[in-house]
């Protein structure tokens, strides 16, 4: 599922009286983390369905930056939309975490797990070893982290791509790359 454009009429009832857990998401199309978020948004909707809402948005909607006026900054939630994806979990309205960059389901589920109905078993994930990169070069040593199998998916589709954007850049330019810029 894309980012999406919600109403100023619908947000007050999807988002802040919301009577389960919303994870709002602000995001774009074009951004590689978001797309990355989008596998763990998916997961979460798929595990844990009517126990909590998500709520996906474009950061730079006009529509979005006018709900953020309107209804979060009076809150006090207030972010940068430099910095997506951002995700703000809201509990009866209220913002209980806001974290930057694309997170694993995994990690947002143990955020939401306080507001979750109890006996709610975890999320099933595995270990991964990834290894951090930047236009194609290595920044640092490989981690593990918990994933989904669509995690998994979006992870391998985002490689593709960037294996085809410096093969791109490198035949625009006809060298190699020296490292990281």
């Amino acid at each position: 599922m894309a980012y999406e454009s919600v109403g100023l009429e619908e947000f007050e009832e999807r988002v802040l009286r919301s009577p389960v857990p919303v994870v709002l998401a602000f995001g774009a199309a074009y951004c590689p983390g978001c797309r990355l978020l989008e596998a763990a948004l998916d997961a979460l909707e798929a595990y844990y369905g009517p126990h909590v809402r998500v709520v996906r948005l474009a950061a730079t909607d006009p529509q979005t930056l006018e709900l953020r006026r309107r209804f979060l900054w009076p809150r006090g939630i207030s972010f940068s939309v430099n910095l997506i994806p951002v995700t703000v979990v809201l509990v009866g309205g209220e913002a209980v975490a806001t974290v930057y960059g694309p997170r694993p389901a995994a990690e947002l589920a143990h955020l939401l797990r306080p507001y979750l109905p109890p006996g709610l078993p975890p999320m099933p994930t595995f270990s991964v070893g990834v290894r951090p990169l930047q236009e194609g070069f290595a920044l640092g040593p490989p981690c593990t982290l918990e994933l989904t199998p669509q995690e998994v998916q979006a992870l391998e589709r985002e490689q593709a791509y960037m294996a085809l954007v410096a093969r791109w850049k490198e035949a625009r330019h006809g060298h190699r790359w020296p490292g990281p810029l």
